[in-house]
């Protein structure tokens, strides 16, 4: 199986593209090492093969394996985490932004069932992203994201090849969540999700997810799929009457990174007040992975290719 981890929402406004925001006066360095962006104390990354770091993984692979989630909150050291939420909310106001609606695989229509029923339910999803290409690749952010031992730790807990996008747009973003916006319950394409929560809403905006439901891509899981659609949501789908799996919610404190399961545990981001807002790490097991040119125009309103 594939593994191409890339944001999956559909963007359908233009947006201006922003140049990179003034490095915040704080001594934060220009070209940081591991320590500078990462707890190492608490995650010793750096050194996966030591005690410690065998620990650290095996906790976040039982963790995916039985809730879809591994959690790392406090991930940031404090002067990286103020450099990634200054960048990011310079950057958020130009976000290109979305409005949409989808069902909660994000397929199209299945013409054998009716529009009510779970495979085809349309649900309203509103979001903004920030794309790589506009983040400036020596603060903490890209930094991060360059970070080979960061690389090495998600090989380590998904057990996939993985390897950092070449998309000079879909690599590394930001999504931005503004009042009133939410992203309806779906499944990802992607198998494994990489984020690091920088802004926190002032109300709303949980991410909340199920263990996982699904065995595989083709297995849609209507009955418990619509339970939780039913049971937690504004929307009423069918088949309904079948018992509603446990919804958690992740942590979201600023500095917190998380390696999710989206392909097979459903989630959601409830509507917010405020502004909340989350990097987006890509990986694909396809060594020097592009999206093409649709798919960037679909997500960030303009097609842009490697140089080369």
């Amino acid at each position: 199986m594939r593994l191409v981890l890339l944001v999956t929402i559909p963007l359908l406004l233009h947006s201006v593209v922003a140049a990179p925001s003034p490095r915040p006066r704080e001594s934060f360095p220009l070209r940081p090492a591991l320590g500078d962006l990462v707890n190492l104390e608490r995650y010793p990354i750096g050194d996966l093969r030591s005690a410690e770091g065998r620990a650290l993984v095996e906790k976040a692979r039982s963790d995916l394996a039985a809730t879809g989630c591994a959690s790392f909150p406090c991930f940031l050291m404090e002067a990286a985490l103020s450099d990634a939420v200054a960048e990011a909310t310079a950057a958020a106001p130009s976000a290109f932004a979305t409005d949409d609606t989808h069902n909660a695989y994000q397929l199209s229509t299945d013409a054998k069932l009716g529009p009510e029923h779970v495979r085809n339910k349309q649900m309203r999803t509103r979001v903004a992203s920030t794309a790589c290409d506009e983040l400036d690749s020596s603060r903490a952010i890209r930094a991060l994201y360059a970070s080979d031992e960061l690389l090495g730790l998600v090989k380590a807990i998904t057990g996939k090849n993985a390897h950092r996008l070449a998309d000079p747009l879909g690599a590394a973003s930001i999504n931005v969540f503004r009042s009133g916006w939410a992203h309806a319950w779906h499944y990802d394409e992607s198998e494994f999700t990489v984020t690091l929560s920088l802004v926190q809403a002032a109300e709303g905006g949980a991410f909340e997810f199920t263990e996982p439901l699904r065995r595989s891509v083709d297995d849609l899981a209507f009955e418990t799929t619509a339970a939780v659609i039913n049971d937690h949501s504004e929307y009423a789908v069918e088949p309904a009457g079948a018992a509603c799996p446990s919804v958690r919610t992740a942590p979201f404190a600023p500095g917190t990174l998380q390696i999710f399961a989206g392909r097979t545990s459903l989630h959601r981001v409830s509507e917010v007040k405020g502004e909340r807002l989350v990097a987006v790490y890509c990986f694909s097991d396809i060594e020097g992975f592009v999206n093409s040119p649709e798919v960037q125009r679909m997500f960030w309103g303009r097609a842009v290719r490697p140089d080369r």
